[in-house]
């Protein structure tokens, strides 16, 4: 056989690609490269690679590349290991110079930008809002679903942003952080299981996403009550924000 193996995405077998699955990748730090032990007393020794769904890992080169262009395999846990180190979701952009109404918007957008290519008025970002006087008119979404830890919830879609951006899959990566749409008006925070597409159409205003409301009809109206600005004079601006996790604070004797 010798050292030099031909692995790659086409002939190595594989199994389960979603987050349900397999929830979380890790790379073990250390010199040599040569450990074949995973413990970790601390949260913050853990260096993890976010493992995508299926649909948005397609976009990201760390997710979809070669077994033998990587140093070495990869270890899947399940729910238990406590992580510290996360950032929220990078909101997307849409490139100026190319119109969302081409291509049903599939080549206007881009994962993430800086704020000097908006400075620059070549990109547009993406941001969360409700207008003033305004519903968010949350509703179901074709009956679609995320599970988590075993727990299906429902997917809606909300008025919660300008129309104009054409398709962009959310990439929630990380699934041991906890997200939350955050009302910059009262600090109110929402948490979310996740986040489909930050858009799709680029006719509406929709954002679809779930929260931790197992009834189709609960999550619709707990969203539509929290996001409500019918009485509201101006913009009511949603940040993306980061929740704590108990990964700041293990157990004694966590290990």
């Amino acid at each position: 056989a010798g050292p030099n193996v031909d692995q790659n995405y086409f002939n190595v077998g594989w199994g389960g690609v979603r987050t349900g699955t397999l929830p979380i990748a890790l790379e073990k730090k250390g010199a040599g490269g040569n450990e074949t032990t995973l413990s970790y007393a601390d949260p913050k020794d853990v260096h993890t690679l976010g493992q995508c769904p299926w649909s948005a890992s397609q976009g990201r080169q760390d997710q979809m590349v070669d077994l033998n262009k990587t140093p070495g395999y990869t270890s899947f846990v399940t729910p238990g290991l406590l992580v510290d180190g996360a950032a929220p979701p990078e909101l997307p952009c849409r490139k100026n110079a190319v119109p969302c109404s081409a291509d049903n918007g599939a080549t206007c957008m881009v994962d993430s930008c800086s704020d000097a290519d908006v400075d620059a008025g070549t990109h547009t970002r993406l941001s969360l809002r409700v207008e003033a006087g305004a519903s968010p008119n949350c509703r179901d979404h074709f009956g679609m679903t995320f599970a988590k830890n075993g727990v299906t919830y429902p997917i809606i879609k909300c008025h919660l942003r300008d129309a104009g951006f054409g398709r962009n899959t959310a990439r929630f990566c990380e699934p041991w952080s906890r997200v939350g749409f955050r009302r910059n008006d009262t600090g109110a925070v929402l948490e979310v299981a996740t986040v489909k597409h930050w858009s799709w159409r680029w006719q509406d205003e929709d954002i679809f996403f779930a929260v931790y409301e197992e009834d189709l009809d609960e999550a619709i109206a707990a969203s539509n009550s929290f996001f409500d600005n019918a009485n509201g004079t101006s913009r009511l601006d949603v940040e993306v924000v980061l929740l704590s996790s108990d990964a700041m604070a293990p157990p004694d004797d966590y290990d």
